[in-house]
Order: C-alpha cells, then structure tokens, then sequence
C-alpha cells in the first residue's frame, strides 16, 4: 500500500516583501482507504474550517488543491491560480519524484485603518514512505 506524506508551510509577507504576522494554525490528518494512505501536516491561515480529504467522484480523493487519483498509483494533480486568477493543473507522479512545489497568491486583509494586499507562499512537499498505518 502507498503512503503519502505530505507537509505544506506557508510565508507571508507585504507588497515589498517584508514579513506579516499572519495568524495560521497547523492541522494534522491521518487517512487512509483500500489503495493508500495519507499522514499531513497542513499550515493553513487560522479559521473554523477543517481541512478534510473529500472524495471526488470519478478522479479520487482531495485535500483542498491537491487530487489524490484512484486508478492512477502515485499520481497526483495540483491546482493552483495565479495572481490573474488564471488556474494551472500540475500533473505528477509522486513515485518517479517528490512533488516539490511552490506558489505564490495574493488577498485582501483589511483593518480599521487600512486594506492591506498580502502575499502568500505556500511550500508543498509531497513524497511517499513506507506505511506505518494499520500496524
């Protein structure tokens, strides 16, 4: 059986590049079906919602943008938008190499003050290891 670990970390910063304080919490998911397993480590920016891994029908299992396929061993499609709102699929196959990717998004944060634009680097480290679950 195939085992996921995945890890995603993110940075934030201003406009010029200097570092936000951006409250973000780390959420931890253990998951596993018939085909693999998935143990991951997510920072995510601070809110009431899980993440949880969601089934989509005909392709596989989800965690937020990253497809997990069903019929496809070790492949995986990233979706990500850019600062145009454009949205790229990456295709990989996690058992040739670990999925190691960043992106870059942007949003709004507004005080009483100020609408501040913040940027958003998310580092996503994806690879399989031996499975530990189920022993």
């Amino acid at each position: 059986m195939l085992h996921y670990q995945l890890i995603i970390r993110l940075q934030h910063t201003d406009r010029r590049g200097n570092p936000l304080n951006c409250p973000t919490d780390i959420q931890n998911i253990e998951w596993n079906n018939d085909n693999f397993s998935i143990s991951a480590s997510i920072e995510r920016i601070s809110t009431n919602n899980d993440i949880a891994v969601q089934e989509t029908t005909g392709l596989g299992w989800n965690i937020g943008d990253l497809l997990f396929y069903k019929d496809k061993a070790g492949m995986i499609c990233w979706r990500e938008q850019d600062e145009k709102g454009d949205v790229q699929f990456i295709q990989h196959n996690v058992m040739e190499t670990p999925f190691q990717h960043t992106c870059n998004t942007r949003f709004r944060s507004e005080t009483e003050e100020h609408i501040l634009w913040c940027y958003q680097t998310q580092h996503i480290d994806l690879h399989l290891t031996a499975n530990t679950l189920g022993k």
